[in-house]
């Protein structure tokens, strides 16, 4: 996890919690030194608090959030709302987080979708997704109650969406149908990752149509 803040040109002192979505170790691996040594609140479900591997450490009480799925909290001024996603882990979540006007989500290890599991990412300015759902999120919006703002996602300079390979990987390690539908060429599009970046700029090109 270090390494991955390195990268992003991200110090440690800028962190004000760690979230984490299940217990799995490529999601969880460093979350705990980095509690430990930085004094940094883990917020959890009671079913991934009670499922981390014994690797992960013991973490001060008073750095332990437990959440439950549904229900938003604050951090600082960023409204979080962690909400239930079907997923081989004890009680995993996703998160949508809202503040200065914008929208963002993080889903990765979302199985499949139905209208329960996409509510919470309706309106969103930026979405991170498995690929493989892509096609199937874009068929939902009939009964979705808010879209993608195209005018909020290019004032927040996100209007051009990029993914480098190496985030992808790491991202989407454990899913192997995400790894297949990425070697045959996500969508029926050529092998490359700049598929993705097409496919998303073309949804909002539609979307702003």
């Amino acid at each position: 996890m270090a390494r991955e803040l390195e990268r992003l040109n991200v110090e440690v002192g800028q962190l004000d919690a760690l979230l984490i979505t299940h217990e799995h170790a490529d999601h969880v691996a460093g979350a705990g030194i980095l509690s430990r040594r930085h004094g940094l609140p883990i917020y959890a479900t009671a079913g991934t608090w009670q499922s981390l591997p014994s690797k992960f450490g013991a973490i001060d009480p008073a750095f332990r959030r437990v959440i439950e799925p549904g229900q938003n909290f604050y951090i600082g001024a960023i409204d979080v709302m962690p909400f239930a996603i079907p997923h081989d882990a004890a009680q995993p979540v996703g998160y949508a987080f809202e503040g200065r006007g914008a929208k963002v989500a993080v889903a990765t290890d979302l199985g499949c979708l139905s209208e329960k599991w996409i509510e919470p990412l309706a309106g969103c300015d930026l979405l991170t997704i498995a690929p493989s759902l892509l096609a199937e999120l874009q068929a939902t919006e009939g009964y979705l109650p808010r879209k993608l703002d195209t005018a909020k996602a290019a004032s927040a300079a996100v209007d051009k969406i990029t993914v480098d390979e190496a985030t992808f990987a790491r991202m989407h390690a454990a899913d192997r149908m995400a790894s297949e539908k990425l070697a045959e060429g996500i969508a029926g599009f050529t092998k490359a990752l700049e598929t993705l970046e097409a496919m998303l700029s073309a949804r909002l090109k539609e979307l702003e149509g």
